[in-house]
């Protein structure tokens, strides 16, 4: 046993001596497999940062002689040059911007695969910088005849830490990308807020096009490099496959997420959601200007860009209509006008099939009600500032897509105009059309403010009739009594007996006597309640304040037609200049009383007082003055009723500094 035990052990050694012998070897092995991983770990490593390195220093040495052509070609093509040379110049220019786009997207896609790309979050004002690059994309969507439409929710948030480089890198892959497979149709980015809390909010940004869409079997495969949904696409389209993987990869590097739905022959969306940290001190506070309560019409043939609009404006308060086109648009202000609800302000888009935008702003100032519209021109192209531009006189010029910090400053310049040529209703330099004489045509004016009674003096004596003017009610009714007129003119808020009282009085006394006085509101007031108000009251029509002279003078000779003493005939238009003259001279007399009046009455906290002085203010200049100022008024004159004295201080300043502004003005075109 013994001897038997002994070779078992010794056997025991010796394959214990191999197996160490082969783990020996083994070891031995692994270092120099690990040695040469790691050397080529390295190799590797160095061969990336070299190529790194090198395509940085490539990108810089062809971007730089890249950028001197683009510039050179600008150049020639700004001057002069025969049409064969102006042709070659412009394909040298298109080449050389596809190749600059080209290397940039190498570079890009290489330092991301190298791990060199970082992302670098800095503060922003969110909002702006979205409009900004989509600007920066308009007129290549205006190119091919394409509606670029941008919507940003009313709850975004304007500063935000985000590394804003790379955000504007995402929209311009994601758009442009969409401008380049729509042939026709729109393409629409919305920005919208998914989550939020006290510090972070997560973005939602969604592109959707209308163009040639993506096959089901292939939506996986669009992020891929150098991956097209199909392979005719990059004939047809060019690109190199890099964009959406570059976007999806920066996406996933800011912490987000990318998804697409698409239908072919349909379109496409695309949808990221991104988390952004919420930044206060990225932005300044922007003082605000009531806009509320101010009718404005929207003219534009695409849905989507209309109620884009309407939901802006309403927003700041603004009362909207939208119409699809010039035709609806002008029905639409006649049937405003005819109900005493006239438009102060109108957006029109430029390219519109029945009817452009410059051809409707020209028939706009032909209709009763349009002389005073602030008109804003909206366009994704170039407009031709011709003379049918001009005639149309508008006062703001937007581009598309829609900016919300530019639309509404164009909006609070044209609201508070006070250019002297929009001052006076239908007092142009020109006169729109040739007035109806009247001559003989009895007609009185019923108003409390002395500048009302001159302005509607003037205007009828211009037309050839002869007019009387009342204080009050009460004079009213003992003059057309005594009298008897062909029209009467009557503002409804007045002492001693309103226009409501005056004219069920006037009507009383008619009954029995088989006839009938037109009696014709002439009034600030511009709400259907108002006007369904004077014609229970008997009265048999409505001009809003500010009156335009054509617009009164299609109603008085209405009402004057079959009176063969009075019978119409046509004239040209009075002397506008002559009547501008003695307008402005009452218009800075009345409102500068009537405003030291309403100062006293704020002053001594008289909520009364105060309600009857901006009245009267706004009656004074009611028929000269913007449409800010009518309404800054009004608010008072309501805040007044309320006894709410104590916000009406910001609104009299503002006011006050209007007043100051357009009487410089109107004493300037003298």
């Amino acid at each position: 046993m013994s001897e038997e035990t002994d070779e078992l052990v010794r056997r025991l050694k010796s394959e214990v001596a191999v197996l160490k012998e082969l783990l020996a070897v083994q070891e031995r092995t692994v270092l120099e497999q690990s040695e040469r991983l790691e050397e080529t770990t390295r190799d590797a490593l160095a061969a990336n940062h070299a190529k790194a390195s090198f395509l940085a220093n490539m990108s810089h040495e062809i971007r730089t002689p890249m950028n001197a052509i683009i510039g050179m070609t600008g150049l020639m093509l700004d001057g002069e040059l025969p049409d064969n040379q102006r042709r070659r110049a412009e394909i040298v220019r298109r080449s050389s911007e596809s190749l600059l786009s080209l290397i940039n997207e190498i570079l890009d896609f290489s330092k991301i695969e190298a791990g060199k790309l970082t992302i670098e979050p800095t503060p922003c004002d969110l909002p702006r910088s979205i409009e900004h690059t989509m600007q920066a994309l308009a007129p290549v969507a205006a190119a091919k005849h394409i509606e670029l439409i941008l919507r940003l929710a009313p709850d975004l948030p304007r500063g935000v830490r985000v590394d804003v480089g790379r955000l504007r890198q995402i929209l311009t892959n994601l758009v442009g990308n969409a401008i380049k497979f729509t042939s026709e149709g729109y393409v629409v980015a919305e920005l919208g807020v998914l989550e939020t809390d006290d510090s972070n909010v997560t973005v939602e940004l969604t592109v959707r096009d209308t163009g040639i869409g993506i096959p089901a079997d292939r939506l996986d495969q669009v992020f891929d490099s150098f991956e097209q949904a199909d392979g005719t696409v990059t004939r047809k389209f060019g690109g190199t496959g890099l964009g959406l993987a570059i976007t999806k990869q920066l996406i996933e590097l800011m912490g987000g997420t990318v998804a697409v739905e698409s239908t072919l022959g349909r379109g496409s969306t695309f949808t990221v959601r991104i988390p952004v940290a919420l930044d206060k001190s990225a932005v300044e506070d922007e003082s605000s200007t009531d806009l509320s309560g101010i009718r404005a019409l929207v003219v534009d043939d695409i849905e989507v860009n209309r109620e884009l609009l309407r939901e802006r404006l309403e927003e700041w308060g603004f009362v909207v209509d939208t119409f699809a086109g010039g035709p609806a648009a002008l029905a639409g202000l006649r049937k405003a006008v005819a109900e005493g609800q006239g438009y102060l302000l109108g957006v029109l888009d430029h390219r519109m099939p029945e009817m452009s935008g410059v051809e409707l702003g020209v028939a706009i100032r032909k209709e009763p009600g349009g002389s005073n519209l602030r008109l804003l021109m909206f366009s994704s192209d170039e407009v031709p500032r011709d003379a049918s531009y001009e005639a149309a006189h508008f006062v703001q010029h937007l581009h598309k897509p829609l900016v919300v910090g530019d639309l509404r400053r164009a909006l609070k310049r044209a609201v508070a105009s006070t250019t002297t040529t929009r001052l006076y209703g239908g007092l142009d330099d020109e006169p729109r059309r040739d007035l109806q004489m009247l001559p003989g045509a009895r007609v009185l004016v019923v108003d409390d403010v002395e500048a009302n009674c001159m302005v509607g003096r003037e205007m009828l004596e211009a037309m050839g009739c002869r007019v009387d003017v009342a204080a009050n009610g009460l004079e009213a009714v003992s003059m057309q009594r005594e009298l008897g007129y062909d029209v009467i003119l009557m503002d409804c808020q007045m002492p001693e007996l309103d226009g409501y009282g005056a004219t069920r009085e006037i009507r009383r006394a008619e009954a029995g006597e088989g006839k009938r006085v037109p009696i014709v509101a002439m009034t600030a007031s511009a709400m259907e309640a108002d006007r369904q108000r004077c014609l229970d009251a008997g009265m048999d029509d409505y001009v809003s304040k500010p009156v335009d002279i054509h617009r009164l003078n299609d109603v008085v000779v209405s009402f004057t037609r079959n009176n063969p003493e009075s019978a119409p005939a046509s004239r040209p238009a009075a002397d506008t200049r002559a009547l501008r003259a003695k307008f402005n001279a009452v218009f800075v007399e009345g409102s500068r009383s009537q405003l030291d009046l309403l100062r006293a009455a704020i002053a001594a906290n008289d909520g009364d007082k105060t309600r009857s002085r901006a009245h009267a203010l706004r009656g004074s200049c009611g028929t000269l003055a913007t449409p800010r100022i009518l309404q800054l008024t009004r608010q008072i004159e309501d805040l007044g009723a309320q006894n709410r004295l104590d916000r009406v201080a910001d609104r009299f300043r503002e006011l006050e500094e209007l007043l100051r502004t357009a009487q410089d003005a109107v004493g300037a075109g003298d």
